[in-house]
This record gives C-alpha cells, sequence and structure tokens, in this order.
C-alpha cells in the first residue's frame, strides 16, 4: 500500500505506483518525485501534485469578452456575435458551470436602446448574445457585461452609423 498514490489525492487507487517506470524517462514516481522535492521543497510538491492529480476543474475568476462587438455597425443592425466566457485565472474556459450573463448599453447617444437578447445563460462556459442592436446613430457606444459573483467588464468602443441607403424603407403616402 506504499507505494500507490493515496485515493484522497484524485488519482485512482491501483492505476499507478512508485514501481511503475515512466514509459518516457523510465523513471519511477517515486524517484521522480525525490528529485522534485530535493528542488523545489515539499510544500511545493504537494501543491502542484494535488492540481495534476485532482479530477476538479480549476475555479471560475472572471468574465471576458472573448468576441467583442463589430467595430461600426449601422443603426439597428446585429452587433456581431458578441461572446462573454467564464474563465479561469490561467484564461481557461469553465464549460461545466452555467452562468447568467446580462448585457447594458453605456455611452454614445445618451437615448439609444439597446434591442435583442440582453440576458443569455452560458452553454459550455460562454454566453452569446446574437442578435443584440443599438437604434440610435452615435459613436463611443460600449457595452457592460455582468454575472452574479464577478466583476462586471467594458468591451471595446464602437459606432453605430446611418445605415446602408440599400437597408433602408420607405413608407408611401406619407404626408408631405
Amino acid at each position: 500500500a506504499r507505494d500507490r498514490l493515496p485515493v484522497s489525492s484524485g488519482y485512482r487507487a491501483g492505476k499507478t505506483t512508485s514501481s511503475t517506470p515512466n514509459a518516457m524517462t523510465g523513471e519511477t514516481i517515486h524517484g521522480l518525485l525525490s528529485k522534485v522535492v530535493q528542488r523545489a521543497g515539499v510544500l511545493a510538491v504537494c501543491v502542484a501534485l494535488a492540481a495534476c492529480l485532482s479530477n476538479e476543474p480549476a475555479p471560475a475568476t472572471h468574465i471576458e469578452f472573448v468576441t467583442q462587438p463589430l467595430p461600426t455597425v449601422p443603426v439597428a443592425e446585429p452587433l456581431g456575435n458578441v461572446e462573454v466566457a467564464l474563465l479561469t485565472a490561467d484564461g481557461l474556459i469553465v464549460s461545466n458551470t452555467v452562468l447568467s450573463v446580462q448585457v447594458t448599453l453605456k455611452g454614445g447617444d445618451p437615448t439609444a436602446v439597446l434591442g435583442g437578447t440582453a440576458t443569455t445563460n452560458s452553454v459550455v462556459g460562454v454566453a452569446t448574445f446574437a442578435d443584440l442592436s443599438v437604434d440610435r446613430i452615435g459613436t463611443g457606444y460600449k457595452l457592460i457585461a455582468k454575472a452574479a459573483g464577478f466583476d462586471s467588464i467594458v468591451s471595446t468602443t464602437f459606432d453605430v452609423t446611418v445605415a446602408p441607403i440599400s437597408s433602408r424603407r420607405f413608407e408611401a403616402n406619407l404626408p408631405i
């Protein structure tokens, strides 16, 4: 039993022993750990080993825009597929947690309204906002993303311009 890793480490007992040679180096786990302990110290080895052998994912530490709004968008047109991800301190997506993310509009025309679905749940760690739009022309708009338990984040700046003539609607029979 002395040559097996403890079950509490998250590693399956009986699968690897300290006397089983490493396929690449030919060294045993015991030999490798002895070298690491000599160089790094016992506490560092314990922390590293627990992290490597644990089946638990790293905890989420923040949210981040992984896809920003388009830099220039015609009025009332989609801002693009804006995506907000739940990330670890190392920048890895935390895919096993569902998180409700809300976006709001900041800057630009103060009377502008953000259209589309402004609150959505993450799927595999990413919340996607595919139908966001702004109803007023203006410059310096930003999106603010919020999720419970995390600091709010701010997108890059974008501008909303006049829609191209080909996409404008004209009403017939309007009084002159």
